[in-house]
């Protein structure tokens, strides 16, 4: 019997879920055909979804993991993961399978034929198009949902505003049935992105950590030429947004970028 896959995403110690990172065990899955087991940075094979690889670039996750190959001769493998900042190169001994973007290419001194891509980009794999539900859904990243902008954008007539704190795959399904998507949280756009869905970044405060950094890696796997966040000064321009022309025609590469993860997860898997 195969052994599940060991793989580290981000989770709280409370057991919380968080959207994105919820999705890197249901895609592994889905690619592999394996059973997936929640693994400490520690303890785990591969990384996935997130912005994670600050665990393994710190001088104790460098030595945990030059120690696990020396002595056990097994590597943990990155996928698609990213950094949260830039804070310069980074010294790691990780098996780099494929990067989220650019950024974190460099700073991890990838090689520069590595596949780029956020493996959540893959959720049109594995759940395919929805029938569409919404006019306009916003989803808020969690440390916004309190925001009072959040809270109004709730009483606006044709927009679905979605609680990114629930069900994982529920939560993906009612992007997908949205029209338009906006979004403060990444994977709110990636999954719009992956359904060929138009959407834009939203912001409600910037308390995100790592400000753009993580939106800019992102885009530039897909050669997206624009993540920039908006701001609403009032709940009704969240409306304007369906009326405006913008160019999504970068969505026609992702089949490509999709298909290179692939690939690159079944040759360590």
């Amino acid at each position: 019997m195969t052994r599940p896959i060991r793989l580290y995403y981000f989770r709280d110690s409370s057991g919380k879920p968080n959207f994105g990172d919820e999705l890197s065990p249901l895609i592994v899955s889905f690619l592999t055909g394996r059973s997936v087991e929640h693994c400490g940075p520690l303890t785990c094979d591969l990384t996935g979804i997130g912005s994670i690889l600050d665990r393994f670039t710190r001088a104790k996750g460098r030595l945990a993991t030059y120690l696990r190959r020396t002595l056990l001769g097994r590597n943990i493998a990155v996928w698609g993961s990213g950094l949260i900042q830039d804070t310069g190169p980074r010294r790691h001994n990780l098996q780099l399978l494929a990067l989220r973007g650019q950024q974190t290419r460099v700073a991890m001194a990838g090689d520069a034929t590595l596949p780029l891509g956020d493996p959540g980009l893959l959720v049109g794999r594995m759940i395919g198009r929805q029938a569409q539900r919404f006019a306009i859904g916003v989803v808020p990243h969690y440390t916004d949902r309190d925001d009072p902008m959040v809270q109004a954008l709730r009483s606006i007539k044709d927009v679905r505003v979605i609680d990114v704190d629930g069900d994982t795959m529920t939560v993906t399904r009612d992007i997908g049935a949205c029209g338009l998507v906006l979004s403060s949280s990444l994977h709110g756009l990636i999954v719009a992105d992956s359904l060929g869905l138009p959407n834009h970044r939203l912001t409600f405060g910037g308390r995100l950590k790592g400000g753009d950094f993580k939106f800019l890696d992102y885009a530039s796997a897909i050669g997206r030429p624009d993540v920039a966040a908006t701001s609403l000064a009032r709940p009704e321009d969240v409306l304007r947004f369906a009326s405006g022309a913008a160019d999504f025609s970068y969505q026609s590469g992702i089949d490509g970028v999709c298909d290179a993860l692939e690939r690159a997860l079944r040759a360590g898997f």
